[in-house]
């Protein structure tokens, strides 16, 4: 029998490939030696993944729960907990009664939380419940409504959900519905204003707490290329998939929001301009501060894509989905900097 680092090796190539059938038979194995012991949660955290990407959901859901037990306290990309990630599965499933009961234990555990609520309703969403679903929509948007600016972003997503639950349930949009509705136009309509206002005088000194931005972005096509280029940047992102790599971009970009920067934006970084742009200069490609100052450089020259889109517009990771069904959806979770 392979010894822990043995099979840790294979797991590691296993991860570069994002090789779910691969995971899924390793683990188990590694989860049989005692010297896994002290890592259970996290292995079994990877485990129930595997399996929800294989389409393995009683497993995944079992996976899950005993990392829970086993401790895992850790965060997730999609799920506000990892009991709402159980109660997802439970309805991927078709165990939908379980499910009833996993999303009212998941809200027990956050109830002051509206993404807790979006998460139980695009579930629901997800596999054709929408009657099911807009009980939960109601109730987060109320709860983001209270809460205020600090859950915008929530709010923008449950607005948006519960619209379509209307419209498919054919119901007409009530006093709620409505006011949401208004807020979110509101808020269109100043982002708008403030992106023309820098296009019309883009040359206006600007205040620094109303400066703009433009974040140095790998498209999807430059993404491995950079990971395999540069160690440093290959290890500030864990070597993850492309997707977790725009959701990081996605958070500091919400981030730069709350501080109140007028214009922000992304500014596609192709590698082998970039590192033309270094030799003429004698910089370090690999730094960041130089990729930053490269993207400040191509904003100065108007290369740069404006965010946010709006709700229905193509994501700006271009990943063919809207905005909403993908990047609007990045949770909030550590991300570093580029």
């Amino acid at each position: 029998m392979d010894d822990l680092a043995a099979i840790e090796r294979k797991l590691a190539a296993a991860r570069r490939r994002d090789d779910h059938r691969k995971l899924a038979r390793l683990i188990p194995r590694a989860l049989e030696l005692p010297e896994a012991q002290p890592h259970l949660a996290e292995y079994l955290d990877e485990l129930s993944y595997a399996y929800e990407q294989l389409g393995r959901f009683d497993e995944a859901i079992d996976a899950m729960r005993r990392a829970v037990a086993a401790g895992w306290d850790g965060e997730l990309d999609e799920h506000p907990n990892a009991q709402a990630l159980i109660a997802d599965l439970l309805l991927r499933a078709g165990r939908t009664q379980e499910a009833d009961e996993a999303w009212l234990e998941a809200e027990r555990q956050g109830s002051r939380d509206p993404s807790v609520h979006e998460a139980a309703a695009y579930a629901y969403t997800n596999v054709g419940l929408h009657s099911k679903a807009l009980p939960w929509q109601t109730k987060g948007l109320e709860l983001a409504l209270a809460i205020g600016e600090d859950e915008s972003e929530m709010f923008w997503l449950l607005t948006g959900g519960r619209a379509e639950t209307l419209a498919v349930l054919g119901r007409v949009p009530d006093e709620l519905q409505l006011r949401a509705e208004a807020l979110v136009e509101e808020q269109e309509r100043e982002e708008r204003e403030l992106e023309e206002a820098f296009f019309r005088n883009p040359g206006t000194p600007v205040p620094p707490q109303r400066a703009s931005v433009g974040l140095a972005w790998f498209p999807a096509e430059q993404y491995e290329r950079a990971l395999e280029t540069w160690p440093s940047f290959a290890e500030d992102y864990e070597r993850g998939p492309y997707a977790a790599y725009c959701a990081r971009l996605e958070l500091l970009l919400r981030d730069l929001r709350g501080q109140r920067v007028a214009r922000l934006g992304l500014t596609p970084i192709a590698i082998d301009r970039y590192l033309a742009w270094c030799t003429e200069r004698g910089l370090d490609a690999e730094q960041s501060d130089n990729r930053a100052s490269y993207a400040t450089e191509l904003v100065e020259r108007g290369h740069i894509h404006p965010w946010p889109p709006q709700r229905n517009e193509p994501c700006w990771c271009r990943s063919g989905r809207k905005y909403k069904k993908c990047c609007l959806r990045a949770e909030s979770r550590a991300s570093p900097t580029t």
